[in-house]
């Protein structure tokens, strides 16, 4: 009799003890994510800095940033206990499809950002978030409640109201505005592979593999567009060096770590951020105009991903009472 008291006394504070662990990490993911986005808000003006070709800019993206990660486990021993992992032959074939997916999305939006606005390519890249949330739905079976609906609604309302100055259609940037359709889709691709492998795998080993994968698939279409592969200038490495180490490994990195420990459909969400850290950079590095409606655009955002987050938190909860009914009928 009392071996059972004290297991009872000891499983809430058990029970307790794991909440406090779950929460402390999804803060962390939280503030990861939110890094992450607004480090990708770099994206769009290290292309447009870039002085070689789109398809090879995306080429030292993705290769810059997946050999730096192979080589730092030589280069710093200490991390080599942190990235160990074991990977079974079906991960690696995600792993090769998250690379596909990822290459595919950066053939197509690098060369978005030169046939249309960034206000347009950023704010139709971003359309990937609904694509995430209906693949976590159809897929991995998640809940998407009503709060977390009404969040994206104001979310996405944010975003049209934030690039609403210059975002436009005309026919000059129609094929910009296609392909940075063709990106979100891709891009929403990549994220439910990371948001799968992220089970079983760390960070480093989707973002390294991923990207060496996808260096190795852009590189023959640069050659055969006969892009220039070299900056001219000393200078123009270092948007390759921006892009690849602080956008895709920094940037990339910390959303693929945000998977781990908050759903999916508000992890792709939360990239929402990225369009507001664009405008603000847009005005800070490039003096463009940044009134009344890109700042209240910005807030109307962030009170969107607010709202999703409670309805993201709601809809966990309810899917670990829904676990734990079924775990106690069986």
């Amino acid at each position: 009799m009392s071996q059972v008291s004290a297991s009872a006394t000891v499983s809430p504070s058990l029970e307790r003890a794991d909440a406090a662990r779950r929460a402390a990490a999804a803060r962390w993911a939280l503030l990861a994510l939110f890094a992450g986005a607004i480090t990708i808000g770099f994206s769009g003006i290290f292309v447009r800095w870039s002085e070689t070709g789109p398809m090879a800019t995306g080429v030292y993206r993705m290769g810059i940033a997946g050999v730096a990660l192979w080589l730092l486990p030589f280069l710093v021993p200490a991390t080599r206990t942190n990235i160990a992992d074991k990977t079974t032959r079906r991960d690696k074939l995600w792993l090769v499809a998250g690379g596909l997916l990822f290459a595919a999305d950066i053939a197509a939006w690098h060369p978005a950002l030169l046939l249309t606005t960034i206000s347009n390519a950023t704010f139709i890249g971003n359309v990937s978030t609904i694509f995430v949330a209906l693949g976590a739905w159809l897929i991995f079976k998640r809940r998407i409640g009503g709060l977390f609906l009404l969040g994206m609604a104001v979310t996405l309302a944010g975003a049209a109201l934030l690039m609403g100055v210059s975002f436009g259609l005309a026919a000059s940037r129609l094929l910009g505005d296609a392909l940075s359709l063709l990106a979100a889709v891709f891009y929403g691709g990549y994220f439910l592979i990371v948001a799968h492998l992220r089970a079983r795998l760390p960070t480093f080993t989707i973002v390294t593999w991923t990207s060496l994968v996808s260096a190795a698939c852009l590189l023959p279409v640069a050659l055969i567009q006969g892009e220039t592969l070299f900056p001219p200038t000393l200078a123009g490495w270092g948007p390759l060096l921006g892009i690849s180490l602080l956008v895709h490994v920094g940037g990339q990195g910390a959303i693929a770590y945000a998977f781990a420990h908050l759903s999916p459909q508000f992890t792709a969400l939360g990239t929402f951020i990225q369009p507001v850290a664009a405008a603000v950079l847009a005005w800070l590095l490039l003096g463009e105009h940044l009134g009344f409606a890109e700042i209240a655009g910005s807030a109307v955002i962030l009170a969107g991903i607010w709202i999703a987050h409670k309805g993201s938190q709601r809809d966990i909860a309810a899917e670990a009472d829904s676990r734990a009914g079924r775990n106690a009928s069986t």
